[in-house]
């Protein structure tokens, strides 16, 4: 039965997130990630989902945002992550300081690349809305 209701919660939260992205990124917009914190060091690095989305709203006082926060606090049930990650491109350690532990990929740079492509696949693709965002 807790299964059933997680599969619920899950379906509302990418309910929420596909209205989201659409609204605010249009056109093949791209979305500037220099602020965001990033899980690696790359064009095709994964973002901070938490973050994106309160780039994308203006912030956590944003009732999108706050709709959006209680889905994720709903969808995800445990999580966790290390004080710090290993990155193979720079080499180092760096800080997970402030990651929500849920990532996101951003589409960027060409729309036939080889990761856009690859991500166009992806039911997430979809069900998150990008298919709508020109991208």
């Amino acid at each position: 039965m807790k299964r059933i209701v997680f599969v619920k919660r899950h379906v509302w939260f990418f309910r929420i997130y596909k209205t989201i992205i659409p609204k605010y990124i249009q056109d093949k917009r791209e979305v500037n990630r220099s602020g965001l914190l990033a899980y690696d060091f790359n064009d095709d690095a994964n973002y901070d989902f938490d973050e994106l989305i309160q780039y994308l709203t203006g912030g956590a006082d944003n009732a999108e945002y706050q709709s959006w926060r209680i889905a994720f606090d709903n969808a995800v049930v445990y999580r966790k992550t290390t004080s710090k990650n290993y990155s193979g491109i720079i080499r180092r350690m760096f800080t997970m300081e402030g990651s929500e532990g849920l990532s996101t990929y951003i589409p960027n740079g060409e729309s036939n690349s080889k990761m856009n492509t690859f991500y166009r696949t992806l039911s997430w693709y979809s069900a998150a809305g990008w298919n709508a965002t020109g991208w």
